[in-house]
């Protein structure tokens, strides 16, 4: 692959890169958003009820019940990014940051690649969230949240992956 893809478009949150692939029989011009990489932050309360924010999403005009996520600035580290964005969007520090998996978004048109985490131990704080963050904040149960989903209420991929991974994978085994 040699050649560095050309910079199409630099932007706040990613970037537009442009690569031409030739191949035999032809070639294409491959356009893909490039991400330094996102955190998403499963918070869980002390008595085990789970924060959602429901968030203003101008790209489809409408809100969406959604766990606490960001991106990660160039340089960061995935757990920093974490505690950041759960402190900036939800006014909450966690004392426990706990790694679940990761995974990539989309990754026929971005290489951004999620790393979740399991907040717990949260303490209340003071949120600073963007400007263009509208958001409301829901403690529900784990229970609530799956009632959600199967109603159509949460529709955010990352946040039913998520959810579902904790339901099966961390709940399950600590219950």
């Amino acid at each position: 692959m040699g050649k560095k893809p050309d910079v199409i478009y630099k932007g706040r949150v990613f970037d537009l890169l442009g690569r031409d692939l030739h191949f035999r029989g032809g070639s294409m011009r491959f356009v893909y958003a490039a991400s330094h990489g996102s955190a998403v932050i499963l918070p869980v309360s002390g008595d085990g009820r789970i924060l959602l924010e429901r968030n203003y999403r101008y790209a489809i005009r409408k809100s969406l019940y959604e766990l606490p996520a960001g991106h990660l600035n160039k340089g960061e580290r995935a757990a920093g990014a974490a505690a950041r964005e759960l402190r900036e969007e939800t006014g909450y520090r966690p004392s426990r940051l706990t790694p679940l998996f990761r995974s990539y978004s989309s990754p026929g048109v971005s290489n951004e690649l999620y790393f979740f985490f399991l907040a717990s131990g949260l303490v209340k704080g003071r949120a600073s969230r963007e400007p263009d963050e509208r958001m409301t904040l829901r403690f529900v149960t784990l229970e609530k949240a799956m009632t959600m989903i199967r109603g159509k209420e949460i529709e955010d991929t990352k946040t039913i992956a998520c959810l579902m991974f904790y339901s099966e994978f961390v709940k399950r085994v600590i219950a």
